[in-house]
């Protein structure tokens, strides 16, 4: 499913570790994150991320 809305790339540094992650915004909304396996990527929630923009903040 594709999306008009794109996600901003972004990191955080905790504890010396650069995370990469999406943000889909809607921020004050109710946050969800998801998380990956370890041969996954954060494309990996693509079309679910997109399917739940207007209620959520997908991370």
């Amino acid at each position: 499913m594709a999306s008009s809305v794109q996600p901003k790339d972004k990191t955080v540094n905790v504890n010396g570790i650069n995370l990469h992650y999406l943000d889909w915004g809607n921020e004050g909304k109710p946050k969800i994150l998801f998380l990956h396996g370890l041969r996954g990527h954060c494309h990996s929630w693509d079309d679910v991320s997109s399917g739940n923009f207007a209620k959520t903040t997908i991370l």
